[in-house]
């Protein structure tokens, strides 16, 4: 419904609901003969003010006619004020953008600050032991222990003799007990390398290797010769 239609009919209301005492008519009744006066006297019992319903219905359309005038020369004013149902329709689009914004910021607030210079890692274990590496493969680093002990009975040398076959000798010992750690360093083809022997005790291993070439190797440090014989 039109908000000027609305106005009209509110103050139309109030208007009706306003009593003039111009417009209003004293009724009496006498007590005796219970016959209707408009003045007062002896007897005569006040029955209220009442209205003159053409005057009413006059006053009510000279207000209806004033409200309707002031509020048509108030429409141009307020046509002006109106907002073009385009630019209604740009600044919708325009909140509509700001919102995604907003929630955008907010997705990004919400998620976990990673701290600088702190690299994520996992840990697993494979077939070099327990393996540790970043996230972003910057650095890996494998830990593999390895024991080797021996047990002899009835001796403990080769017999040499028939003497020897008599000796009741045992004997037990730990021949091997190394750890070895070896993984890579800022990049994949920086590699390094060291193994310690707890039995001896004597440090095996100790080298750092360029690898970024297939077709060639830098090694720098303490290390068996490759495709020797010795035993690892």
């Amino acid at each position: 419904m039109n908000i000027n239609k609305i106005a009209i009919a509110s103050l139309s209301m109030m208007s009706a609901s306003w009593i003039n005492p111009a417009f209003a008519l004293d009724l009496y009744v006498d007590s005796n003969t219970q016959q209707i006066y408009a003045a007062p006297g002896e007897n005569r019992v006040k029955l209220g003010s009442f209205e003159k319903k053409e005057e009413i219905d006059k006053l009510k359309a000279t207000l209806k006619a004033e409200i309707e005038a002031e509020l048509k020369s108030k429409q141009p004013a307020q046509a002006d004020k109106q907002a073009n149902p385009s630019e209604v329709i740009t600044s919708l689009n325009t909140d509509s953008t700001n919102t995604d914004l907003t929630d955008n910021v907010a997705t990004v607030e919400t998620q976990p600050k990673v701290k600088k210079g702190y690299s994520p890692a996992n840990l697993s274990y494979g077939k070099n032991g327990f393996e540790f590496r970043t996230d972003d493969d910057k650095f890996s680093l494998a830990i593999q222990n390895r024991v080797q002990a021996r047990f002899a009975e009835p001796f403990d040398g080769d017999p040499r003799t028939l003497a020897d076959l008599d000796k009741d000798e045992k004997s037990f010992m730990i021949r091997r007990a190394r750890t070895k750690l070896n993984g890579h360093a800022y990049v994949p083809w920086l590699k390094y390398y060291l193994q310690y022997d707890w039995s001896q005790p004597v440090l095996r291993d100790l080298n750092l290797t360029v690898d970024k070439y297939k077709w060639a190797q830098v090694r720098v440090g303490r290390g068996k010769v490759s495709y020797n014989n010795e035993r690892v």
